[in-house]
């Protein structure tokens, strides 16, 4: 179930990062940006899962610190 869910947050991540990429459109910036959080918070999860405490918590912090930007960014409009 796990390999689903990763799977489909990476095809959301690589298809609107595509497209900002190609469009130059920088508004879908937060779009993607919460799927990535999700897609770190599931990895470190599973890396903990696997006593790889290292690696699992370095994944979620960053994931936490994707949330708060995303939040910001699309709080403020930046």
């Amino acid at each position: 179930m796990s390999k689903m869910i990763t799977s489909v947050l990476s095809g959301i991540v690589i298809i609107i990062a595509a497209y900002s990429f190609f469009t130059g459109d920088r508004s879908v910036v937060p779009f993607y940006m919460f799927p990535l959080a999700l897609l770190l918070l599931i990895t470190g999860i599973e890396r903990l899962k696997d006593n790889k405490t290292f690696f699992g918590a370095v994944s979620i912090v960053v994931s936490i610190f994707v949330f708060f930007v995303a939040g910001y960014v699309s709080i403020t409009g930046l």
